[in-house]
C-alpha cells in the first residue's frame, strides 16, 4: 500500500489570457495554417512549448500562439 505522502497532487494545467487579437495555427510558425482568430482576453490552457510558440487550448479548439502575447 502506498502512503499518501508519496503520492503528489496532478499539476495544475496552466491558463494565461490573450493580450491581443491572436491568430490560433495549426503549426507552431507564422506559415502554420490559420485555425480561428482569439479575441483580446481570451483564456486559454497551456498544452505544451515549442520554443517561444505555445500550444493552447482554448474552448474546444487546440493550436498555436505565440508566447510573447500571453500574460
Amino acid at each position: 500500500m502506498l502512503s499518501s505522502a508519496l503520492v503528489a497532487p496532478a499539476p495544475k494545467p496552466a491558463t494565461k489570457v490573450t493580450t491581443a487579437a491572436l491568430n490560433l495555427r495549426s503549426a507552431p510558425s507564422t506559415t502554420g495554417g490559420i485555425i480561428t482568430t482569439l479575441a483580446k482576453g481570451t483564456t486559454v490552457t497551456i498544452v505544451s512549448t515549442k520554443g517561444e510558440w505555445r500550444q493552447v487550448k482554448a474552448a474546444s479548439r487546440t493550436g498555436w500562439v505565440h508566447g510573447a502575447y500571453l500574460r
